[in-house]
């Protein structure tokens, strides 16, 4: 962009408005500034169009001319303007201010999207503070960045994480960043911390999927702050809900002997009991209207033989292990159940 004349200064032409975009409070003062870059035969081809808009004194050293709209109501009348010209400079850029806001600035990619007629298109430009709005000629800016596959996956959990964080980053912002390797201080501090509690969580995960009791109290004790966090992995899945979800009492207890909240939601806005229940279902392939059938006939069955058993004397060894099990139910997955119910109560 460097380089290139100031052409000959625009002149604005008061005229007819054009339709405001929807906004209950356009931008003011410094905000509607907007900076030209373009050469002379721009300038010569948009000298008979209305722009509703001035020439400000520019203090800085940056290429092009400063100008600024009469009022934010004159934007589809700006973008009519430069899209006048583009034809005879395709690499004139029109440089919206940095001090938009963010829906301000959506709602210039709109016009764009309606006004440009195929030969503009609004491209975010700028890190952090310094984002804002350009216009340029429709395919004169490559359309994404290129990233490697590692790339894209920490720009996604990059942006996931800002966003849970209450910090305002777009996609795009987070895409220029990695690929730059041009984190700010704060977005470099978060990734370090929520990239340590992905490790964590997920040696916890891996013990309670291998269903190893003694390797996951290892893990537990190892990471603790995320088990009591209930924090989840890239899945959002909490070791909780994986450990309920695969019926295994043994991790369950585990687990919550080590403070992992028993109500906490993962990323599916489920809980572990809600995930336990789900899995309470009929054998792979079979309708769920059948197992509730044959849940009722053998509950029928069963008080059938109520009596009869009622009868029947429980060996000592049996009757011992049976007193010392905390769960009473029948299968592994409705004992899971039992005893994410008791400890939610």
């Amino acid at each position: 962009m460097g380089g290139r004349g100031r052409g000959r200064r625009g002149r604005g032409k008061r005229g007819g408005r054009g339709s405001a975009p929807s906004e209950s409070d356009p931008p003011r003062g410094d905000a509607l500034k907007f900076r030209i870059v373009a050469e002379a035969d721009f300038y010569e081809k948009v000298l008979e169009s209305e722009n509703h808009s001035t020439t400000v004194e520019d203090a800085s050293d940056k290429p092009g001319l400063l100008m600024q709209l009469e009022r934010w109501s004159h934007l589809q009348a700006l973008l009519k303007w430069f899209r006048t010209g583009i034809d005879a400079d395709p690499s004139a850029e029109l440089a919206f201010s940095s001090l938009l806001t963010k829906q301000h600035r959506a709602i210039i990619h709109s016009q764009v999207d309606q006004i440009g007629l195929g030969a503009l298109e609004a491209v975010s430009r700028g890190i952090g503070e310094a984002r804002h709005v350009s216009i340029v000629r429709h395919g004169s800016v490559p359309k994404q960045v290129d990233l490697t596959e590692n790339q894209a996956f920490k720009a996604y959990w990059l942006r996931t994480w800002a966003v849970q964080a209450g910090i305002a980053l777009s996609r795009g912002e987070a895409e220029e960043m990695v690929a730059g390797d041009s984190l700010t201080p704060e977005l470099q501090a978060l990734w370090q911390k929520n990239s340590a509690e992905q490790k964590a969580v997920d040696a916890v995960i891996e013990a309670v999927r291998k269903g190893d009791a003694t390797a996951l109290k290892a893990a537990v004790e190892e990471n603790s702050a995320v088990v009591k966090k209930g924090t989840c992995d890239v899945h959002n899945t909490a070791p909780l809900h994986l450990a309920a979800s695969l019926g295994d009492q043994a991790a369950i207890e585990v687990l919550l002997d080590a403070g992992a909240p028993i109500n906490a939601i993962d990323g599916h806005k489920l809980s572990a009991l809600e995930v336990s229940r789900r899995e309470e279902h009929a054998p792979d392939g079979a309708e769920p209207h059948a197992a509730a059938a044959d849940e009722s006939a053998s509950a029928k069955e069963d008080a059938s033989n109520a009596a009869e058993d009622a009868t029947l004397q429980i060996p000592d060894e049996a009757a011992a292990a049976a007193a010392q099990s905390p769960c009473k139910a029948a299968t592994p997955a409705s004992c899971s159940q039992e005893i994410l119910d008791q400890s939610a109560k």
